[in-house]
């Protein structure tokens, strides 16, 4: 189990450098085509469509990365002030939660991307086919639920483990 887990976050680092590379391209992107723009007077034709694809890349597969770091928003000042096991319970349906949702948001995605593919719906000004962009989003929102289920699976054992615990505790603050 710990290898898999490793494994995956591996992963999850992995799609984190490619959300990097991502905003990257898209910084040195906007950088050109203003340079095109105002100095050539040749903007890039569809520069707002290809910034706004490539902009999923860069929010959707930063989902799991952000959330094995720690980095993701959550409110404990409640949680600060319930009894361990209680806090530990209340975390682990939390996780829960949030595991289904993201499940139920990769479904709706993919099934938005086969929708997508066969109405042939494309960008307006180049005519990019959207729907390998909701696999895209599919993508980070499977990675997120695998993340989440992780996360899950430590939080139920930390119920009932002391080591297991002190370290989901002191991930998130609470």
């Amino acid at each position: 189990m710990k290898k898999l887990v490793g494994l995956m976050e591996r992963i999850f680092q992995y799609f984190g450098i490619i959300s990097s590379i991502s905003l990257f391209l898209i910084m040195m992107f906007i950088v050109l085509d203003v340079f095109l723009r105002y100095v050539f007077n040749t903007p890039i034709k569809g520069s707002y469509e290809i910034v706004s694809l490539v902009m999923l890349f860069t929010v959707f597969f930063a989902f799991a990365h952000a959330q094995q770091a720690k980095r993701l928003v959550h409110v404990t000042i409640i949680l600060k002030l319930l009894p361990q096991k209680f806090k530990l319970v209340l975390w682990s349906l939390g996780n829960t939660l949030s595991t289904i949702i993201a499940v139920m948001l990769t479904i709706a995605s993919y099934q938005q991307a086969g929708q997508a593919m066969l109405s042939k719906t494309t960008s307006g000004v180049l005519y990019i086919p959207y729907y390998p962009f909701y696999y895209v989003v599919c993508i980070g929102f499977a990675l997120l639920a695998l993340m989440f289920l992780i996360d899950t699976l430590r939080s139920f054992r930390a119920v009932v483990n002391e080591e297991y615990a002190a370290e989901v505790l002191s991930g998130w603050g609470a």
